[in-house]
């Protein structure tokens, strides 16, 4: 998925600060022109999914969420299984996505890692541990 920052002028002369997320530049564009924006510049960005809390809150809440993770596979639950607890379980409609995203890559054969390692929530050491569970498949012990 693409995600811009950019900047426009609409009819009025009135410059638009704002930000757009999709899958092709040409709807980008699209959006743009039907709306009578005059493109001033963009650039491309890679807005966390947390971009509605604080840094210290996204942490708290990743903790959390690896945190419970770990708690429902202890207690025998499937990992896929644990996602979807956890999915329907979080109160924030941006991480429910991320975890509704990567619920339906791995049903379509992804691996764990490669389904984390595509949301810029996830840094490059979570993807790797969830990496090395891919192979062992213990995904307790890799994320405790």
């Amino acid at each position: 998925m693409l995600h811009y920052k950019f900047t426009a002028v609409n009819r009025d002369g009135r410059y638009i600060k704002s930000s757009w997320s999709g899958d092709k530049h040409d709807v980008f564009l699209q959006m743009l022109k039907s709306q009578d924006f005059f493109l001033v510049n963009y650039k491309k960005s890679s807005p966390s999914p947390f971009h509605f809390i604080s840094k210290i809150q996204q942490l708290k809440t990743l903790v959390f969420i690896f945190h419970q993770l770990v708690q429902l596979s202890k207690s025998g639950i499937l990992f896929i299984d644990s996602i979807k607890i956890i999915m329907h379980a979080t109160p924030h409609s941006k991480i429910r996505g991320v975890f509704l995203d990567i619920q339906n890559a791995v049903s379509r054969g992804d691996k764990f890692a490669m389904a984390f390692g595509r949301h810029p929530l996830f840094d490059r050491v979570v993807v790797c541990l969830i990496d090395q569970a891919d192979h062992t498949g213990n995904y307790t012990k890799a994320l405790i």
